[in-house]
């Protein structure tokens, strides 16, 4: 297994390095470490309530896909907090200029 990780770690980091320069990408902290951070936060703080969760009511097909949605509403929470979300990525949404003027007045997005 430590081989494997080992392998896995290299592959990603050259990877990355390949796209940020085929790509041209001068600022790899918003496409990566910022993207990575909000997974990181949202997969943590679902799998903890599923701990406690679980405590309490038992494991159960109910609590996983709970944790799931969870999951992913926090991921979309942290990224728009992070700066990852863009204007034109909202809008390239169905109703993505409502949705837009929604997360401009909720303050998820900055104002441009």
């Amino acid at each position: 297994p430590i081989s494997t990780f080992l392998c896995n770690l290299a592959v990603v980091m050259l990877n990355l390095w390949f796209s940020a320069r085929l790509c041209l990408v001068e600022d790899l902290q918003s496409v990566f470490w910022r993207p990575l951070g909000a997974s990181m936060l949202s997969v943590g703080a679902s799998y903890m309530l599923y701990l406690v969760w679980e405590n309490y009511f038992g494991a159960s097909a109910i609590l996983t896909l709970g944790s799931i949605f969870i999951a992913v509403t926090l991921y979309l929470l942290f990224s728009c907090l992070f700066g990852v979300v863009e204007r034109e990525d909202v809008l390239a949404l169905p109703m993505g200029e409502r949705l837009y003027r929604l997360m401009r007045k909720l303050r998820l997005l900055p104002r441009i």
